[in-house]
């Protein structure tokens, strides 16, 4: 199929779509029902329960979560059974530590949870009967992410049916017939439903998620045609226990897993000298960084071609499911300072490490005992664009402000001459730029050698290389991110960290 009869054929099929509709499979599931129920009780206790309970929780949450996105064999050291084990484990550690109406709660979540492991997810049964009532070969059942699909394969495949995921699907070009859509609509990009790869499209899901509307894109509304998608619900095997109803009912984006954030606001005060606003970010691996609001940071997308894997985006598009290339210990930013430092013959260096330390230390000096918003006030009237970033350009491995303009009103305000301070600033800059280049070069290589399968299967891997520069490099998936800022050293910014608190644990 050649690719402008591919297009022709998704407008064919988008068109037909809106003639008919969308199925939604609530598949009946008492044990789930009753694990749901149970959770969204403790939920209901009062905060200070809750607190108590943050961590039982977060892994109760992880279950549910799974069991929506991921019905597979409970199988000994598989995803569901680990996911069983974490929340076991947190409840022997709240035995005797609450009351007794929660200690009730939780024993009757866990015991609800050990009676779920007992059986196979409801979905794995609707989903097999209904893919042996066509051809196998030509339906597909679609997935949240690339890890879930390996997982889901390895019992689909046996049947004949790929499994793939939502950006999959929409470049898949063999012959279709039915597409089966493992979870609530939610979680999946308006785009399935909007440019559909056939008319039979069914998302399947056990009938204890509250949330069946289709999820479109905000344009939908103004576009000829679009309101016309209508989801028909077809209930599978219905059980009465999703009819009794729990009072103060939470909302469904209330019970998706989310880490226990340590920080819940903004700070009411600018960053000091060699500070920044980060926010924290978990990885897979059991990593997390502090990512802050500079220069755009490296990507690594396993689904591009070799030659097009590595790449970088602003920090502000880093979502969960980006894939980022940071560094143990130190982050790039320091690397490449130290590499470009030593590049120069001994003399020029020491000029450089002088004239850098000069203007940094008459900066820090400035800054101290400044009202920070008085001071970024002061260098806003003076037209320095970055003014933010102020105490930022005091850390010794930033070699200077990005804009010339914001240099030397910087230096103008610092009562500094701009020569010859501004002249090694800017050489030191362009080496370190230039050693940025050929360092994305040799990763590039490195990577367009490397089978990125094990990056995607378990969501980190360390990338192989010879080169110093690259030790300790890795390239891990984003869980989550605050939605919270926080103060941290400047140092700390971009460089990984081993998750000792384990904020992440439920997230993969």
């Amino acid at each position: 199929m050649t690719d402008l009869s591919w297009v022709g054929e998704r407008y064919r099929v988008a068109s037909e779509l809106l003639k008919w509709r969308v199925e939604i499979w609530p598949v009946g599931d008492p044990l789930g029902c009753g694990f749901d129920q149970a959770l969204r009780k403790i939920m209901l206790a009062s905060p200070d329960i809750t607190e108590t309970c943050s961590e039982l929780i977060s892994a109760a949450k992880a279950l549910r979560w799974r069991l929506l996105t991921s019905p597979e064999p409970w199988r000994d050291g598989g995803y569901l059974c680990r996911t069983l084990d974490g929340l076991e484990q947190q409840a022997r550690h709240l035995r005797g530590a609450i009351g007794a109406d929660t200690d009730a709660a939780i024993a009757n979540l866990v015991d609800v949870a050990r009676r779920l492991a007992g059986e196979p997810p409801v979905v794995i049964d609707a989903l097999l009967t209904a893919i042996r009532e066509v051809d196998p070969s030509k339906c597909v059942a679609v997935v949240v992410n690339r890890d879930t699909a390996q997982r889901i394969s390895s019992w689909l495949a046996p049947q004949g049916t790929n499994t793939l995921t939502a950006g999959e699907l929409a470049n898949y070009s063999d012959e279709l017939e039915q597409v089966y859509v493992v979870g609530p609509p939610r979680f999946f990009p308006a785009t399935i439903v909007e440019s559909p790869a056939t008319t039979d499209m069914a998302f399947l899901f056990p009938e204890w998620c509250g949330d069946r509307s289709l999820k479109l894109a905000p344009l939908s509304a103004y576009s000829q045609g679009a309101s016309k998608i209508r989801a028909l619900v077809r209930p599978v095997n219905p059980s009465m226990a999703e009819m009794q109803p729990v009072d103060q009912q939470a909302a469904e984006i209330d019970m998706e897993p989310t880490p226990p954030w340590p920080v819940h606001t903004d700070p009411d005060h600018p960053p000091r000298p060699q500070e920044a606003l980060a926010r924290r970010v978990y990885l897979s691996g059991g990593y997390l960084m502090f990512l802050d609001d500079g220069e755009r940071i490296r990507t690594i997308d396993p689904a591009q071609p070799p030659e097009e894997r590595l790449g970088s985006m602003p920090t502000a598009g880093v979502q969960p499911g980006t894939y980022l290339l940071l560094r143990t210990g130190e982050n790039e930013r320091g690397t490449l300072h130290r590499a470009a430092l030593s590049s120069f013959p001994a003399k020029k260096s020491r000029q450089i490490t002088q004239s850098q330390a000069a203007w940094k230390a008459l900066l820090s000096e400035r800054l101290h005992g400044l009202d920070m918003n008085d001071c970024l006030e002061t260098l806003r009237d003076m037209g320095i664009k970055a003014a933010s970033r102020v105490g930022v350009w005091a850390d010794p491995s930033v070699d200077r402000p990005q804009r010339n303009a914001d240099f030397s009103l910087l230096l103008n305000w610092l009562g500094l001459d701009e020569q010859p301070t501004f002249s090694l600033a800017t050489e030191l800059r362009r080496k370190r730029q230039q050693l940025g280049y050929a360092m994305r070069l040799e990763l590039e290589k490195a990577l367009s050698e490397s089978d990125l399968e094990v990056l995607v299967a378990r969501g980190h891997s360390e990338v192989p290389a010879t080169n110093p520069l690259f030790r300790g490099m890795i390239a891990a998936r984003v869980l989550a991110i605050s939605p919270w800022r926080e103060i941290v050293p400047m140092q700390q910014t971009r460089v990984l960290f081993e998750d000792h608190e384990g904020g992440g644990q439920w997230l993969e």
